[in-house]
């Protein structure tokens, strides 16, 4: 079972629910990372494995789940704001996924 986690940065004041890194469900795993189109924090799908083999067709491996591009910089918990470098203070759990 995955979460999810709210985040805000103490400086800029930017708030994201995001897991914080690597996270895996029943059939997807996920990493969080920075968008360079959006420059939002986002969790993206590494790798899904279906028992049936259908996967939806809206998700695209290694992309930004909202524009589609694809992901290249990685962001685990602990490291900067990605909207002005700043910290993150205590992050607090949002929600549990399957």
């Amino acid at each position: 079972m995955g979460s999810t986690y709210h985040y805000k940065c103490n400086d800029c004041g930017y708030t994201v629910e995001v897991s914080g890194g690597p996270d895996v469900g029943f059939v997807v795993k996920t990493q969080t990372g920075v968008c360079s189109i959006c420059n939002e924090l986002v969790d993206y799908v590494t790798e899904v494995w279906c028992p049936d083999g259908k996967i939806e067709k809206t998700v695209v491996i290694g992309a930004c789940p909202k524009c589609k591009t694809q992901i290249e910089q990685v962001w685990n918990h602990g490291d900067p704001c990605p909207k002005c470098g700043g910290k993150f203070g205590e992050r607090e759990l949002g929600m549990q996924w399957i």
